[in-house]
């Protein structure tokens, strides 16, 4: 029989591993990281279900600002992307039951290793108690034991407490990151038009050039969760769009054919306009199952904002990403 399975469900059948997905042995906790009370812990994450994560996860962000869909599939997915690592992640338990946890992406960037808060909370019914303090704190010191170079997260920017916890750890703003939005009106999951490049469709299927200048096209840097390791985590999942002028490449777009999240949107600086990134968008338009296309962590103030703004991109909410650096005077 045919498989009818998304490549989505798939691709992560097919690397589920990677996340050391299993049951939890509570005989086997590590207690190294200390205990907070007699019944509660902090300890690594490499031992918990992607269930109990998952249901942790559900509960913590039932009252997000933002409302999150979030089923198991699509939490899997996220994680991998962001190149989480639950043996690096933390959790604090109690009595058994995992109450807070803060998921943690690794990767090495430029020779270091740099950590990223994939998503940090704490359950309804224990919130408030101190447990996302502890998990800050918890993670600040397993950052300086593996001699990481930084640790970086993202912020609402409405949501001063979290701020203010951050910066009590030594976290500081490094930027401010702002989401948008842009309705496809329809031209969600059309296909190849008569009128199409044909140059445009062939090149939808090769890879960036490595030398690319990805700041230079994008008019900034882009964040952790639209990084081209990113892409590369979950490229079953993405389309990426090449746009020519000759042999040079005018402009390009990553979008997840499903969601219609943009990873990336760039311009080479001498072919820049509003009519090139209207193409480049309706090719994403074209290739994703999504009405709207969701443009997150857009640098504020940079060039390529006015270019959005001019083709009806919305500006939805608005956050800061912030860092710790660990060994500030080794830089």
């Amino acid at each position: 029989m045919k498989n009818t399975e998304p490549n989505y469900i798939r691709s992560i059948k097919n690397i589920t591993a990677m996340l050391s997905i299993s049951e939890r042995n509570y005989n086997g906790v590590d207690k190294k990281m200390g205990t907070i009370k007699s019944t509660m812990m902090i300890t690594s994450l490499s031992q918990t279900s992607m269930e109990e994560i998952h249901a942790a996860f559900i509960d913590a962000f039932s009252d997000y600002e933002v409302r999150m869909d979030m089923p198991l599939a699509k939490l899997q997915e996220m994680m991998i992307t962001r190149s989480c690592s639950l043996a690096d992640s933390l959790g604090y338990f109690g009595n058994g039951k995992l109450l807070g946890f803060l998921l943690v992406g690794k990767r090495i960037m430029d020779g270091k290793i740099v950590l990223y808060d994939v998503a940090t909370g704490v359950v309804k019914g224990h919130q408030g108690e101190g447990i996302g303090d502890a998990l800050v704190k918890g993670i600040v010191e397993a950052a300086r034991k593996v001699n990481a170079d930084r640790f970086i997260l993202e912020v609402l920017q409405n949501n001063k407490a979290a701020q203010k916890l951050y910066a009590k750890y030594g976290f500081g703003i490094a930027r401010k990151l702002k989401c948008y939005e842009y309705s496809c009106d329809g031209k969600a999951g059309i296909q190849k038009t008569e009128n199409q490049s044909d140059q445009a469709i062939a090149d939808d299927e090769t890879r960036l050039p490595a030398d690319l200048d990805i700041a230079g096209y994008c008019t900034f840097n882009p964040s952790w969760q639209n990084s081209c390791a990113s892409f590369l985590n979950m490229r079953a999942n993405h389309h990426l769009h090449l746009q020519k002028n000759g042999d040079v490449l005018a402009g390009y777009g990553i979008v997840h054919t499903r969601t219609g999240s943009i990873l990336q949107l760039g311009m080479h600086p001498d072919h820049r306009s509003t009519e090139l990134l209207e193409t480049i968008i309706s090719a994403l338009c074209r290739h994703t199952e999504s009405a709207v296309l969701k443009y997150l962590n857009v640098e504020d103030n940079s060039l390529i904002e006015s270019y959005l703004l001019d083709l009806g991109f919305r500006n939805t909410i608005n956050q800061f990403e912030m860092a710790y650096v660990v060994n500030p005077k080794c830089r």
